[in-house]
């Protein structure tokens, strides 16, 4: 099992190294905040993507639709997506967990 959590970047290059490294039946898990729509931030991570347009790179906004897609395009099983209870806090309020076989 791979649990990638809390990093935001995604791309298939690194899915297909995820997808390399698992043995058949392996799992990926992702956890994060996505944004709601392609292209914007969850709001807790709008303080990234504001760093990344001062910084002159283009932020690469993720929703967890667009990481289901690229898992399916390198192979992983049936990607769920699912969010997570918050438990007591407005910080842990946001979290959507995606698992992926292979």
């Amino acid at each position: 099992m791979i649990l990638y959590c809390d990093v935001g970047i995604y791309d298939e290059a690194l899915f297909r190294k995820f997808y390399t490294s698992l043995i058949p039946g392996g799992r990926l898990v992702i956890v994060d905040k996505f944004g709601s729509e392609k292209g914007l931030s969850h709001p807790s991570r709008a303080h990234w993507a504001l760093l990344a347009a001062l910084s002159g790179s283009a932020p690469k906004e993720r929703n967890a639709e667009d990481v289901r897609s690229m898992l399916r395009i390198v192979g992983f099983k049936e990607p769920s997506v699912a969010e997570l209870p918050g438990v007591t806090s407005r910080w842990s309020i946001g979290w959507t967990r995606i698992v992926a076989r292979v």
